[in-house]
């Protein structure tokens, strides 16, 4: 078992269950005493001798009686979970390892109000050293005590001390009432064999607790705790080595695995990529014994899963086992390195703005750095001849900065874009070949606004199947000779298209698709005018993308609700955007910085009317400001510096 797990179940548990009670129950009689729970059947009250009825000439009736009710269980035993359990056979179960859900009625098991509706117990299993004692009642007071901030519960009975097969116990009686309104009755018990523990928590609403309280013991009482035993793993799929990638696939037979030597001590970075957008792996590490030796298997999120920075506890043979969450399955990409650095070649130095060249040899890294500033925004470009390749980005902690890492969009050029640095140091940059290819590329890595005064804006849509011919406008004005940049990043498995248009004179400037992912365009301005980069699907491609215009502060681009700035002022201290307001809405524009600025924000029309401004706080403090249109109009926004002061803002655009 896993050191913590116990408790990181047991908080999951009790927010879901003991997280419910909100609101105790109170008034009415005192509550009836629940009888200890004890592994020996209690036998039934003796039945009074019947008194003879009177003499008469027709004879008494006979009452019917009423019958038993007799609930037939079945046996659950997880040898991985180290507990075994009896349970009606017409319920269902369902979990994981140390984690099991038993419910009374198939609709229950995935219900986010455990017992509301009906009996629902959840067990849980784990080692006894994560809890403080030894003592069953006070193991069960601790998960009392740690029920907190949970208010208002009543505790009609317990803890109280029991034996159940032989082993330690205790149990406990809690009544309160959901926040749906729901009163609710919860019956805990935590048995323990001195090495172990396992908990059980059931919960039913009050007007049905005659019926499962019963049954609630019944378990309780059937409850046995053994030493867990891990799983078999499946055969291998190999060895890897510090720095390689590796693929494989989760099929419905179990994990896939991969098997590693590591020292004491060491530091390693383990990265799962899914390679299908609807395949949601995990994946954790294992020892020789096959036993876990993190916490907690990894599983953050629905796409890449990294484990960064682990310090191996003992020199030998570990095993990396991907699987799919709940049954999911896929190909996926799998890569181990030693934490931060990447075993590989040291390709050399890299500064903003020179091109350089290099080489990946099969099966190794080639490791490039670069000095960053905190608060850059820097553009990478890895452009392979003739192979397909794979670029990771790293902080001077040793972490990614990609939120899918390693980068492998194409098989052509690698972009990313406009990747903010947080901190001052040394970056890394490593290079891959995919599957052990190998070759020559170019990389350059610069500032993704050249370092000048301008405009960063980030912005989302969704390109509608009905849409997709007419596309989405991003309008902008610029002088000659500037140069404006546009990136669209959409979700996989749409085509976007980027037309460059003269809004003066509706002509198409160009066309482009690069790639049937990321697209980039940088716009040269032939002359003064109004222009747009226009989204459209590829031969009715549709779908979700990200959108990020970059320009001079003479450049003014047009902003739309949800949208996100990141402006440099220049020696002018002020940089202009224009706003589409309809009728009847409310927009509200919020300018922050984290430099010693005093921003002002002023809003006029067209013919360079006020329509609002605000200046409230002095330097480094936030401006907002709100306005409500009465009629379609297209406005300027201008964000200034009172003393016009270089230095940079955050504009945060919300539409109501």
């Amino acid at each position: 078992m896993k050191s913590h797990y116990l408790r990181l179940l047991l908080s999951v548990m009790l927010i879901t269950v003991m997280g419910l009670l909100l609101v105790a129950c109170g008034g009415g009689e005192e509550p009836t005493p629940t009888p200890e729970v004890v592994n020996t059947p209690v036998p039934p009250p003796p039945t009074d001798t019947p008194v003879p009825p009177p003499p008469t000439d027709t004879p008494a009736p006979t009452e019917t009686p009423v019958p038993e009710v007799v609930v037939a269980y079945t046996r659950f035993e997880s040898a991985e979970s180290g507990f075994a359990i009896n349970y009606p056979e017409d319920w269902f179960t369902d979990g994981m390892a140390g984690f099991t859900t038993f419910a009374s009625a198939e609709e229950l098991m995935d219900s986010p109000d455990p017992g509301e509706e009906g009996g629902v117990a959840l067990v849980i299993s784990g080692p006894a050293a994560d809890f403080e004692g030894t003592d069953a009642v006070a193991m069960l007071q601790q998960m009392s005590d740690e029920m907190d901030p949970v208010e208002d519960m009543e505790i009609t009975d317990g803890p109280t001390a029991v034996t159940i097969n032989g082993n330690d116990g205790a149990t406990m009686y809690i009544k309160g009432t959901t926040d749906n309104g729901t009163p609710l009755s919860v019956f805990m018990t935590l048995v323990t064999n001195g090495d172990y523990v396992v908990i059980m928590v059931a919960a039913t609403p009050q007007e049905t607790e005659a019926d499962f309280k019963p049954i609630f013991e019944d378990m309780a009482n059937s409850i046995e705790v053994f030493e867990p035993t891990a799983p078999p793993l499946p055969e291998s799929e190999g060895t890897m080595f510090y720095g390689e990638t590796k693929s494989g696939t989760v099929t419905e037979a179990g994990p896939s695995t991969w098997n590693f030597i590591g020292l004491e001590g060491e530091q390693i970075d383990i990265i799962a990529r899914p390679l299908a957008d609807d395949f949601d792996l995990a994946f954790d590490l294992l020892d020789e014994s096959g036993n876990s030796v993190l916490d907690i298997e990894v599983d953050e999120s629905f796409g890449t899963e990294e484990l960064r920075g682990f310090t191996l506890p003992s020199g030998g043979l570990y095993t990396i086992s991907i699987y799919g969450f709940a049954g999911s399955v896929g190909d996926y990409e799998v890569t181990l390195a030693e934490a931060g650095a990447m075993s590989g070649t040291a390709a050399g130095s890299l500064v903003y703005g020179n091109l350089m060249t290099g080489a990946v040899v099969s099966g190794e890294s080639a490791i490039w750095t670069f000095t960053g500033q905190a608060r850059d925004f820097v553009d990478i470009t890895v452009a392979p001849y003739d192979f397909d390749l794979t670029v990771d980005v790293l902080d001077p902690n040793g972490n990614s900065l990609l939120d899918e890492a390693p980068l492998d969009e194409s098989f052509d050029t690698e972009f990313i874009r406009v990747l903010s640095l947080l901190e001052d140091g040394t970056y890394t940059i490593v290079v891959n070949g995919f599957e052990g290819e190998f070759g020559d590329y170019d990389i350059l890595v610069d500032l993704s606004n050249g370092g000048q005064p301008g405009s960063i804006v980030f912005a989302a849509d969704t390109l509608e199947e009905s849409e997709t011919e007419d596309g989405h406008a991003f309008p902008f004005t610029a002088l000659a000779g500037e140069v404006v940049k546009f990136y669209v990043d959409p979700e996989f498995g749409f085509d976007t298209v980027i037309e460059i248009v003269n809004d003066d004179t509706d002509a198409v400037l160009e066309d482009i698709d690069a790639t049937t992912g990321f697209e980039e365009a940088v716009f040269n301005v032939p002359e003064d005018g109004n222009y747009y980069f226009l989204v459209k699907g590829f031969e009715g491609s549709f779908g979700a993308y990200d959108a990020t215009l970059l320009g001079s502060d003479f450049a003014i681009f047009e902003l739309a609700g949800g949208d996100g700035v990141v402006g440099q002022f220049g020696s002018d201290g002020r940089i202009d955007y224009i706003y589409r307001g309809q009728a009847g809405d409310t927009i509200t524009f919020t300018a922050e910085t984290n430099d010693d600025l005093d921003l002002v924000l002023s809003m006029t029309d067209l013919d360079d009317n006020p329509l609002a401004t605000v200046d409230e706080f002095v330097a480094g403090g936030s401006e907002t400001l709100s306005y409500t249109f009465t009629e379609d109009l297209i406005v300027f926004l201008t964000v200034s510096e009172f003393s016009a002061t270089p230095g940079e803002f955050y504009l945060y655009v919300d539409l109501q």
